[in-house]
């Protein structure tokens, strides 16, 4: 058998298992579906060497739909020897356009945070999206009618998204609005807003650090608070679908206050653009104003050479405490994507970051203030 068509067979089973998901609509209830994904990432710093970190993730979980109007969701994060729990949920749907959730699931948060990484443009989310609030224990609310979406809730102490430090026993609530426009001719506008508050009190110190948008690159622009208080957030969002086209953008600031000593200020924002080389269209889910799952027009099993995306996104982010301390990550990223199948993709990114000052940088980072990373990945989900 040639290669060809042992990845042909591979990627029909991989079509009808998403076909029959999708269809979930017309079976009877209850409905049980198992779902997951495994990434490969490989990421290095040139010089390379002989000796490439590669990181290996795998997701599983089950999405159940027990009733017209509940259902539950179980989904497990593996990376290395350690287990997240990312959704563990049980939803309530009273009408078509109404949801409520209760369990651990994400607060809500920026634009780039709550588009799944499966969909997203490049290996990683904008430095701008460390700003979210992870996944916390909570009850949200959900509307989503005639292009706009609305989601809320009130949650207590989460993870605080994977690069700040959350050690309190305060509440935290999170809101994102938005709202889509899509034309006859299928473009689509979104333009969106979202806010946070946490108390983070209880903490004995409060502090996190920002990375430049890839896994191998170092932790930059490390902070610490002492007595903190609060924690807030609001940030504004915008988004563009036009054929083969799409744009997204954020900005927005995040102020961690402290009942001794100057506050910390994070500003930042990112812009980025997508194109597909191949004629897919890139389009907006009104339901959730986030960035879909590219469908592949001519994929290897149907004989042809799948899709080719390209991409660039600039990002900056300040962080200040008191009028000495100061510092800027600016990043640049460069993406290739191929997408074999609508539920297979290889992704190549290339990643160019840059300090301002040495302010909030680790001393062993120092002298790699400035610098190139390129990762690849290969992904797969059902």
């Amino acid at each position: 058998m040639k290669p060809l068509s042992v990845a042909s067979a591979f990627s029909a089973a991989l079509l009808a298992s998403g076909t029959a998901y999708a269809n979930e609509e017309t079976r009877s209830l209850p409905t049980f579906d198992v779902i997951g994904r495994l990434q490969l990432d490989l990421s290095e710093e040139p010089p390379f060497g002989d000796d490439i970190p590669v990181d290996r993730r795998a997701r599983l979980g089950l999405a159940a739909q027990f009733t017209e109007h509940w259902g539950g969701v179980i989904d497990l994060d593996f990376a290395g020897d350690q287990i997240a729990e990312q959704d563990l949920l049980i939803w309530y749907r009273p009408a078509a356009s109404h949801r409520f959730v209760f369990g651990h699931n994400k607060v809500p948060s920026v634009m780039d945070e709550k588009t799944d990484d499966l969909f997203s443009t490049f290996l990683e989310r904008a430095t701008f999206a460390q700003f979210s609030p992870g996944y916390a224990l909570g009850v949200s609310y959900e509307f989503a009618k005639n292009g706009w979406h609305a989601e809320a809730g009130v949650f207590g102490t989460g993870s605080d998204g994977d690069s700040f430090v959350l050690d309190h026993d305060g509440a935290q609530a999170g809101v994102r609005l938005g709202r889509v426009i899509t034309r006859e001719t299928g473009d689509q506008f979104h333009l969106g807003v979202s806010g946070h508050v946490a108390d983070i009190s209880s903490a004995a110190v409060y502090g996190g650090g920002l990375t430049p948008e890839i896994n191998a690159g170092p932790r930059l622009l490390q902070f610490s608070l002492t007595a903190p208080d609060t924690a807030s957030f609001l940030g504004f969002e915008t988004g563009l679908a036009l054929g083969a086209v799409s744009v997204q953008a954020e900005a927005g600031a995040r102020r961690f206050a402290s009942n001794s000593g100057p506050d910390v200020q994070a500003e930042g924002g990112y812009v980025e653009a997508a194109y597909m080389l191949t004629g897919e269209h890139r389009s907006l889910n009104p339901a959730n104003s986030t960035f879909q799952r590219v469908t592949v027009l001519r994929p290897l099993s149907a004989g042809g050479s799948g899709a080719f995306q390209i991409g660039a996104r600039y990002s900056l982010t300040q962080i200040e405490q008191g009028p000495a301390q100061s510092n800027e990550l600016t990043s640049v990223s460069l993406a290739l994507n191929w997408y074999p199948e609508d539920r297979v993709r290889v992704m190549v990114n290339w990643v160019r970051h840059d300090t301002s000052s040495l302010a909030f940088i680790p001393v062993e980072f120092a002298d790699g203030a400035s610098g190139d990373t390129l990762g690849l990945r290969v992904q797969l989900d059902w």
